[in-house]
């Protein structure tokens, strides 16, 4: 599958990714990037981006990532630190970066940045290779 493949099965036929409108933009052989728009509809009663968004966009960043292996994959565990909040009218960008990938598992560094590259939260995933 070519990135530009890849880039249309995230954005176009992922029912999930659409509803929250996670957008992947980049894709090469060592790194991913997906955008979140913070809208009213992302945000917990606080007021801020809920945290499962963050989770999601991280999520799928690295699960994409992952893909550019040439297999499908499944999150086998996935643990992210918040580290500050932001509320609506942000957009913000999650990079995943690939530290292992092997024969069944795949191990990706997500970081996920304001508009002002602050960092909002940092993550590690692993992703199982169902094919």
């Amino acid at each position: 599958m070519t990135f530009e493949e890849l880039k249309r099965l995230a954005n176009e036929l992922n029912p999930y990714g659409k509803h929250l409108g996670i957008k992947i933009t980049e894709i090469s052989d060592n790194c991913v990037i997906g955008l979140l728009a913070v809208t009213e509809n992302l945000l917990n009663p606080n007021g801020t981006l809920h945290g499962g968004a963050y989770y999601s966009l991280a999520d799928t960043a690295a699960g994409v990532l992952s893909r550019t292996s040439g297999r499908k994959n499944v999150t086998l565990e996935g643990k992210l630190n918040f580290i500050k909040s932001v509320g609506e009218g942000v957009t913000i960008k999650a990079i995943a970066k690939k530290i292992h990938q092997g024969k069944t598992t795949g191990v990706y560094l997500v970081d996920i940045e304001d508009e002002n590259c602050q960092i909002l939260a940092t993550g590690i995933y692993t992703m199982y290779y169902i094919e």
